[in-house]
């Protein structure tokens, strides 16, 4: 094997797995983005639309996980 190649190759799977980090890190981004998104919107929600609290309250359990979400459920004293 030339070094040429083993240096293609080398490079090709650093840069494989630099993309799939900086998908992986998006990805989070966008999952916090949405969190601190509704989060801010369950506080604002009124009672009055026991539909729309429900359906916020559950894509919140979706997208956290159960520790942050039962923490962040303690704080609002819920």
């Amino acid at each position: 094997m030339s070094d040429y190649k083993q240096t293609r190759d080398f490079a090709g799977m650093v840069t494989t797995r630099f993309s799939k980090m900086l998908r992986n890190m998006s990805d989070d981004i966008e999952e916090e983005m949405v969190v601190c998104t509704l989060m801010n919107y369950y506080n604002i929600l009124d009672d009055s639309d026991e539909d729309l609290v429900w359906a916020v309250d559950r894509v919140l359990q979706d997208f956290m996980t159960a520790e942050e979400y039962n923490d962040w459920r303690k704080s609002r004293g819920d």
